[in-house]
């Protein structure tokens, strides 16, 4: 279990710049702490030359005042079969493209169990357990070539799935 324990940390776990990480097994604790504070947080000053391809697997991350992951031009990512609760934010927030999030359980969260807000493209979500989000399920806008398949999509404060354009 890693707790936070820096109400004024951006995050618990930062992999800005980082290439090819690998989250197994982890519990990260918010412990509902600051304002904001996200729980795996990336924000790369662009998308770079290589994929950044991080995998964030069989982890809980949950009780965070901002959203549980947060990933800001990302490139290739996975999340599986994670338990991502109770977070202030979102459960996954994503700007990037060519991602995988697979048996994943989003439930919970002050925002949407996954949200999109700026450019996201070429995502699959499949196997997701995705309710009880206050703000929706799955919440996008501006993206495109999502493959959504098999997600169980349940009591959200909105939508269930809501994909608006760009602007």
């Amino acid at each position: 279990i890693l707790r936070l324990n820096d109400a004024k940390a951006p995050c618990l776990l930062d992999l800005t710049g980082a290439l090819g990480v690998t989250l197994n097994g982890l519990c990260l604790d918010g412990a509902n702490l600051g304002a904001g504070v996200h729980g795996v947080f990336a924000d790369n000053p662009d998308y770079g030359k290589t994929e950044h391809t991080p995998r964030i697997e069989r982890c809980r991350i949950s009780r965070f005042s901002g959203d549980g992951v947060r990933l800001k031009r990302i490139w290739c990512f996975s999340i599986r079969s994670c338990m991502l609760s109770h977070n202030t934010g979102n459960g996954v927030w994503i700007r990037g493209w060519d991602g995988f999030l697979l048996d994943n359980w989003l439930s919970c969260n002050g925002g949407a169990g996954y949200a999109a807000f700026e450019e996201n493209l070429s995502v699959t979500m499949t196997g997701n357990r995705i309710e009880w989000n206050q703000a929706g399920g799955i919440v996008c806008r501006g993206g495109g070539h999502y493959n959504i398949t098999g997600n169980y999509i349940d009591r959200s404060g909105g939508p269930g799935i809501w994909f608006a354009p760009r602007g």
